[in-house]
């Protein structure tokens, strides 16, 4: 407003009318369609939660099936059973996996339903937007080889723990780089080259 001021004061001074700076205004106008408004929203907020869901919910379970076991003198129970170490390993592996499979798809799914609700912020801003079936499958099988990531990385942190509470230290570390990194991919401009899609 102090712009324009300037400039109705000066066009004035110089023997013009105001009024010809009204002569054109410029209106901003959303020409994406619903689809790609859909594809907008999920690109920019569902990297960033899963990957916090998918890093915290491995992080409680991988630290107590190893570290919180060997605090407690459980573990010792568990490597005289009949099963051999690599299927212990295995079986607090796909404990983690799980967990942190489920709690993904679960974030992804609240998330899909958030959205598409009456009184979700879209509907407030007048955004039309659309989610195809196809999309929300993509998003659910991408869950894995990141809750795959994320499990193998805490569940090794939990092994070399001396303690719960140092394997708990380690995680929140972890997450805590893992929300930065997430962070860095969603206000990035970067674009997705073959070799950076195929760093973890």
């Amino acid at each position: 407003r102090y712009r324009e001021a300037l400039l109705v004061e000066q066009l004035t001074r110089l023997g013009g009318d105001g009024r010809l700076l009204a002569a054109a205004r410029s209106q901003s106008m959303n020409v994406a369609t619903a689809q790609d408004m859909g594809a907008y929203i999920l690109g920019s907020l569902v990297p960033y939660l899963l990957v916090l869901l998918i890093a915290s919910a491995a992080s409680h379970i991988a630290i107590d099936t190893t570290a919180g076991e060997k605090e407690r003198s459980t573990l010792e129970t568990i490597l005289v059973s009949a099963a051999t170490r690599a299927e212990l390993l295995l079986g607090k592996f796909l404990a983690t996996f799980a967990t942190a499979a489920v709690a993904g798809a679960m974030g992804l799914l609240g998330l899909i339903l958030t959205l598409i609700a009456p009184m979700s912020a879209p509907a407030f801003s007048g955004e039309e937007f659309t989610l195809p079936a196809w999309s929300v499958g993509v998003l659910l099988i991408m869950i894995l080889p990141v809750a795959l990531l994320m499990s193998s990385i805490l569940l090794a942190f939990g092994c070399f723990a001396r303690s719960a509470r140092e394997g708990q230290t380690f995680a929140t570390y972890f997450v805590m780089c893992v929300a930065v990194l997430a962070v860095m991919a969603v206000v990035s401009e970067v674009e997705p080259r073959p070799e950076l899609l195929l760093m973890p």
